[in-house]
């Protein structure tokens, strides 16, 4: 039997920028224009919600180990630098419901013009399918296998980096090539 590590938190709201509800419009959002690139390099993404369900585990933070997948420039959008991206698989608990999802987590050295937007590592941004019933300020319960991810308590003033190098996948986009007209 796999040993599992758990965190409650907190539904909030986030920036808005993933689901396009209040940043990006014009691309849908993030998740939506990063979607077709995750899913040609093996990520399927046809059941996750455009958007991300943000949870906050304070007073714990969320420390990245081992990822199921890290996909390595991704270049999802035209005038944005390429950027890294690791998920980890995990279970939400809410209510009678028990649904698989996967943390979303951007590496914040490649996200280039967005440092302000990068959430703290007491937030974790999780796509998952669209939940009936889970809005701001809903409490539940995250599952995790033991040694994908951690969770200890929160260090206010670490910096923390994650390096992929302790995933179990790499891939990696290879950049487009221009040809001349």
């Amino acid at each position: 039997m796999l040993e599992c590590i758990y965190a409650e938190g907190k539904v909030i709201v986030g920036y808005g920028a993933a689901s396009g509800r209040n940043r990006l419009q014009e691309i849908g959002g993030t998740i939506h224009a990063q979607k077709r690139h995750f899913e040609h390099l093996g990520l399927p993404m046809h059941r996750y919600f455009c958007g991300t369900l943000n949870v906050d585990i304070k007073p714990l933070e969320f420390l990245p180990l081992c990822s199921k997948l890290t996909l390595l420039n991704v270049k999802w959008h035209p005038s944005r630098a390429a950027e890294n991206f690791s998920f980890f698989d995990v279970t939400i608990h809410f209510e009678e419901l028990h649904c698989d999802a996967l943390v979303y987590l951007p590496h914040p050295e490649t996200k280039v013009g967005f440092e302000e937007q990068f959430p703290p590592m007491t937030t974790l941004e999780i796509l998952a399918p669209r939940i009936e019933g889970i809005r701001t300020g809903s409490r539940l319960a995250i599952e995790a296998a033991f040694g994908s991810i951690r969770f200890e308590p929160y260090r206010a003033g670490d910096v923390r980096h994650y390096s992929a190098h302790g995933s179990l996948a790499f891939v990696e986009q290879q950049p487009a090539t221009q040809t001349k007209s």
